[in-house]
């Protein structure tokens, strides 16, 4: 025999989970810090490192009195860190004067708790000097020091600390000539690698 539905047996509703909708002010910050986040993105891996580039290759000229050229620069504004490829210093005649494959820098937050800049890795590949002692007596290197008729009124402010937590350097050439001996003294020194901690 089949049993009668008894019609005053309760029915089970669904349970259903209550999801809170975001508020008007709620949703205008969200969208403000995902534009935030967009624009802090392009600007540090696409912005500032063709400024960079533009600056180095603009301003090195001037302070070097060479001629500057610089092949990549990277930042990943998220690690901190700035990377520079490809990096040289030619004299007027063509001669190199000084140059690099790579120099990588992390900069760290700590910084504002240390009062002093801090980088936690800096790296510096195949770096590359040519000095030269000039027939005259001089070095070719003489003409980065700079010359400033105007004697300064003002005692310079003293530089800010800086804390390095890692520094390596790798493969390091460094050229020496001597103009002023016949024959012509010339002689290369390297490859020269150096690891210095914390200092």
């Amino acid at each position: 025999m089949k049993r009668k539905k008894n019609k005053h047996t309760p029915q089970t509703q669904p349970f259903i989970i209550p999801v809170a909708t975001p508020t008007p002010r709620r949703s205008q910050w969200q969208k403000r810090c995902l534009i935030g986040m967009l624009i802090y993105t392009v600007v540090g891996f696409l912005v500032l490192p063709a400024i960079i580039k533009w600056q180095l290759r603009k301003q090195l000229p001037t302070l070097t009195h060479r001629i500057a050229d610089v092949k990549q620069v990277r930042m990943n504004p998220y690690a901190l860190s700035l990377t520079v490829r490809g990096l040289s210093l030619t004299e007027s005649n063509g001669a190199p004067f000084a140059a690099f494959d790579e120099l990588y820098v992390n900069f760290q937050l700590s910084s504002v708790f240390r009062r002093a800049w801090t980088f936690g890795d800096v790296r510096l590949v195949h770096p590359t000097a040519n000095l030269v002692r000039l027939a005259e007596g001089g070095f070719n290197f003489s003409n980065l020091a700079g010359t400033n008729s105007t004697p300064a009124t003002n005692t310079p402010a003293a530089p800010p600390a800086v804390l390095v937590q890692s520094l390596l350097i790798t493969n390091a050439v460094v050229t020496f000539a001597d103009e002023t001996t016949a024959p012509r003294f010339k002689a290369d020194y390297g490859p020269i690698n150096l690891a210095i901690t914390d200092f």
